[in-house]
This record gives C-alpha cells, sequence and structure tokens, in this order.
C-alpha cells in the first residue's frame, strides 16, 4: 500500500504534465490566431487601396471609392484638390489618398481597429498618408445642423471634409509627425481647416474674414448647438480656422511661426476682436 503511492503521485504528475501541455498549445494556437488578425488588420490599414476597386484622380489626389459613382467620386476629387492647391501649401510630388467609404461596415470596422470614432466625418493617418471619409456621416451631420456655419465642419460638405482631412497630412508632413501632434488643439485644427477653407473663402464675396469673426461671436447662429452637442457641434473648429487665417493673411506669418510656442491662443482672440472693429470702424482706428 505505501509503494502505491509513489506511483500515484507519478500518475497525478503525468497528468498535470499533459494539462499544461495541452493548456500551452491552445495559447499558442490563439496566439498564432490573433498574430494572424493583427497581421490583417496592418495590411488593411497599410494598403487599404486593395479593397478599393474604383478611383479616380485629380492632380496627386486620388479618390478611392466603393459603389459606382463615379460622378460623384470625380467631383470630390476636383473640388478637393482645388482647395488644397489654392491653399499654398499643396505639393504635386506627394500622392494625397482619399478613401471614401460609403459602406457603414467598412468605415467603422476600420475606426474599431484604429480606437477613432466610428461617428466622425472622417479621419487622416499621417504615418500612412491616407484620409478616410464617410459621405453618410458627413451628410447626417450637415443634417443634423443645418448645414451652417458655411466653411465649417458643420456645413455637412464631402469636398470640405476631404480637404480638412488632406490638410491634416499636408500639416503633420511640413512640420513633422511628432511636431504636429504636440501642437495645442486649435492649431491642430485651425491649421488643417485654413488648408480646406481658404481658397472657397477668397472665392466668396460674402464670407469675408470680419464676417465670419461676427459670425463667431453671434450666439444665435450657434444657439442651435444644443441639438448636436452629442455630435460634437461648437465654434473650437470655426474660431481656430479664423485664427489661423488671421495670422496668415493679416500679419502674414508662416506656419512654421505660427506653430511656436510663442504664438498664444489668447494673445491672437485679442488681436483679432481689436482688428475687426477697425475693420467696422476705419476712422476711429486711425487715431
Amino acid at each position: 500500500m505505501r509503494e502505491s503511492i509513489p506511483h500515484e503521485l507519478e500518475k497525478t504528475g503525468e497528468l498535470s504534465q499533459m494539462k499544461l501541455n495541452v493548456l500551452m498549445r491552445i495559447i499558442a494556437r490563439l496566439l498564432g490566431v490573433l498574430l494572424i488578425v493583427c497581421l490583417i488588420h496592418a495590411a488593411v490599414i497599410a494598403f487599404p487601396q486593395t479593397i478599393f476597386t474604383n478611383s479616380v484622380q485629380s492632380g496627386a489626389v486620388s479618390v478611392y471609392f466603393d459603389g459606382d459613382n463615379e460622378q460623384a467620386a470625380a467631383h470630390i476629387a476636383n473640388e478637393a484638390e482645388w482647395r488644397v492647391r489654392g491653399s499654398g501649401y499643396y505639393d504635386s510630388t506627394f500622392s494625397y489618398k482619399v478613401f471614401l467609404i460609403h459602406n457603414q461596415f467598412v468605415y467603422e470596422y476600420l475606426s474599431t481597429i484604429l480606437n477613432l470614432p466610428g461617428k466622425a466625418q472622417g479621419f487622416a493617418l499621417s504615418l500612412t498618408g491616407d484620409a478616410f471619409i464617410s459621405p453618410s456621416n458627413v451628410l447626417a451631420l450637415g443634417n443634423r445642423t443645418g448645414r451652417t456655419p458655411k466653411f465649417s465642419i458643420w456645413e455637412g460638405d464631402t469636398v470640405h471634409t476631404v480637404a480638412h482631412e488632406l490638410g491634416h497630412l499636408i500639416i503633420s508632413r511640413m512640420l513633422g509627425r511628432n511636431r504636429w501632434k504636440n501642437l495645442p488643439h486649435w492649431k491642430q485644427e485651425g491649421l488643417p481647416e485654413y488648408v480646406a477653407n481658404i481658397a472657397a473663402v477668397k472665392a466668396d464675396s460674402t464670407q469675408s474674414l470680419s464676417r465670419r469673426y461676427e459670425i463667431l461671436q453671434d450666439d444665435g447662429v450657434w444657439s442651435r448647438t444644443a441639438a448636436g452637442k452629442q455630435y460634437g457641434w461648437d465654434r473650437i473648429h470655426y474660431e481656430a480656422e479664423l485664427l489661423v487665417e488671421y495670422l496668415i493673411e493679416i500679419r502674414g506669418l508662416t506656419m512654421e511661426e505660427i506653430a511656436s510656442d510663442g504664438v498664444t491662443k489668447a494673445d491672437v482672440l485679442a488681436e483679432i476682436a481689436a482688428w475687426t472693429k477697425r475693420q467696422q470702424n476705419p476712422l476711429k482706428g486711425a487715431f
């Protein structure tokens, strides 16, 4: 009886080792599956054009799209390229890739693996130089905001959204990705908004800088934001674009100078407020 105890312990040890081996094989297989999934995700992000069969091009801007509405995609490519070119920061040697994703499942899949909100109008990946846009989300937001104010991300214009995301790619490439990531939010968004809007703004005589500054101050324009709070409808992006536009068009600063720590939001807000008053009362500002 006593001699059987070591034998039983030996069996127990063998059984434990077998269980451990089985567990290790299961873990190895799970890790293998996880690695394959990660590689698939990485491949989709690195080469998204492989899942889109249709594309159009305008200058250095290539627009890939699902569905068969080539005319609409061509219009967006042409208009977005015109806007970016008109900003003065267009680089014809660089390839700008835009993906118009009408399939919401695909768009939310990409958003999820990148840990981004699926209801966003679009997003840009400076690491790969790609911009992803959901025309459905753009249209939905425009319907909720009444498509105002004009020349803002809240107007629900796919061309504007595409140009804005291209602006992110342009600025991050110009300043360097790490420097761009550390900019204050108003510069991060104001610089791309300038790139996206300035050509269109200059072509519209009713949308002067001083006029749009008045819109920024008009609570009545923004009173409808309560219904759209969950979509982030506020004045931040609109204000940021005006500040950057003032610095470039009125002060004559470069992007590099605007990105410096010495240019602060508080100072620029005070400057643009005083400048706007002088535009309204030119004689008063002369004394």
